[in-house]
């Protein structure tokens, strides 16, 4: 489902664009290997203390969420994002190092092996908002910042 990988890549090149420098690249690679296709999002930002990995794909979680309210959001994207992926019959994946970056890697099945997604996209979002209803997820906003993709077409 075309709509839904592009709806995960915009949301983490959209989470690296937003715990980066303004100055910092951001790195998309993709590839297909046999009958997988293999994306990743890589930033230069503060990174994610290892705490906080466990819980970053919770919804409503936030890392170091007294690190800075400068950065607005409700704590779903990543959440949600997950659960695109996992409809997809897919993973995801995050290395990172405090004050080195993050690298999100997506694995989702191709070809033959890709699998018809288990639940319809309003699923996900609604599944999303949960408790508050405040509909605050992050998912589907432009990226922005295109000059900051060095070798970007």
């Amino acid at each position: 489902d075309p709509q839904r990988v592009e709806q995960v890549l915009r949301n983490l090149v959209d989470n690296a664009l937003k715990f980066s420098p303004s100055d910092a690249p951001v790195v998309l690679e993709g590839r297909v290997t046999g009958e997988s296709v293999e994306l990743s999002v890589t930033d230069r930002g503060r990174g994610i203390a290892p705490e906080d990995q466990r819980r970053i794909f919770d919804r409503f979680h936030q890392a170091g969420e007294v690190l800075s309210r400068d950065q607005e959001g409700a704590g779903l994207g990543l959440y949600i994002t997950k659960r695109l992926v996992e409809v997809l019959g897919g993973t995801i994946e995050l290395e990172s190092r405090p004050g080195m970056g993050a690298t999100f890697r997506v694995r989702i099945p191709a070809g033959e092996k890709a699998t018809r997604p288990t639940a319809p996209a309003a699923d996900v979002f609604s599944e999303a908002q949960g408790p508050r209803g405040d509909g605050q997820a992050e998912v589907g906003s432009p990226v922005s910042g295109p000059s900051r993709l060095p070798g970007a077409p």
